[in-house]
């Protein structure tokens, strides 16, 4: 079919017309803002990985509730945790509970009714169904394995992210997915190709980030940005985000540091740690004021062994 008088091409599903055409359409269409930093913005379906116990979770969910304090609704699919495990998680020493906003919806499988057939496909249907009756627009799922349990050939996540696309497109959701990466070590800076199911996978979402394991503590991460359609990558290999995972009044979270070269947090060969001039000098200087080796760790960042290995002068 043909619109000579606005030069428009329709064929079943696809619908031609001149670029300028759809820019002048697209223009009255607000931009789209970002939900968390410069990594997932309205509209888009993200992806978060990292590999097992990294903290994914524990991100996605302090995400979640960032965004809900600002006033828009969220459902959380929770496919990981018991409703008693994440109570505890987000309980302090104590015994007090966390607070959510009320605006911050948590969803988890009814194990009651739940069969071994159902098929990744009918999960979407349900998720679906339960955003809309919530009447959320903010998607996040934790996680793709549980959705798809062969996804890291990608082939058995096809399907699954084919249908999750299409919903996100009709209703003009903004989706965000967990994944996991096949076991690997923090020697090496986190590629495309550490996504289960990578290439399969990555072309589907609209950005995706992730979150490494650092060899400065066992409690330090770093956010590292790979993909974004919607603006410049401002979190790559030269500026990822170093964070510690800390709990405060029960929330347990990721605190954001400062930004600095991937290679920092990556393991060396030689076992020791990468630290740049300035790390060192502020170390030293730290220890002169006769600051202990758990305080200037505390305040710079770097592991206890790498501070006395700067101060012996072995790093």
């Amino acid at each position: 079919m043909v619109n000579e008088r606005n030069n428009t091409y329709m064929e079943d599903n696809l619908v031609a017309k001149s670029a300028n055409a759809w820019c002048e359409e697209a223009k009255s269409i607000e931009n789209p803002v970002p939900l968390w930093k410069n990594l997932w913005h309205e509209g888009e379906a993200a992806c978060l990985f990292s590999d097992s116990n990294a903290g994914k979770s524990i991100y996605a969910v302090q995400i979640a509730e960032e965004i809900a304090g600002n006033g828009k609704r969220v459902i959380y699919f929770d496919f990981e945790q018991s409703a008693k495990q994440f109570q505890l998680r987000y309980t302090d020493d104590n015994g007090v509970m966390y607070r959510f906003n009320d605006n911050f919806l948590r969803s988890e499988i009814d194990c009651c009714n739940i069969v071994s057939s159902v098929k990744a496909g009918d999960l979407v249907d349900q998720i679906m169904s339960m955003a809309d009756r919530a009447e959320a627009d903010i998607i996040i799922i934790d996680n793709l394995t549980f959705m798809c349990a062969d996804s890291e050939n990608g082939i058995a996540a096809h399907d699954f992210m084919v249908k999750l696309i299409e919903y996100k497109k009709v209703w003009n959701l903004s989706i965000l997915v967990l994944a996991h990466t096949p076991k690997r070590e923090n020697n090496s800076p986190i590629t495309q190709n550490d996504l289960a199911g990578s290439k399969r996978l990555f072309n589907f979402f609209d950005s995706v980030f992730a979150i490494g394991r650092s060899s400065q503590g066992d409690d330090m991460r770093y956010i590292k940005q790979l993909k974004a359609r919607l603006c410049p990558i401002t979190l790559g290999e030269n500026s990822v985000l170093s964070a510690r995972i800390v709990k405060e009044e029960g929330f347990l979270h990721f605190k954001h540091l400062s930004k600095c070269v991937e290679k920092e947090h990556l393991k060396p060969v030689g076992g020791y740690n990468y630290l740049t001039d300035e790390q060192r000098d502020t170390i030293l200087s730290l220890r002169q004021e006769g600051k202990s080796y758990r305080d200037i760790a505390q305040i710079t960042g770097v592991s206890k062994s790498n501070v006395a290995r700067v101060v012996n002068g072995e790093s």
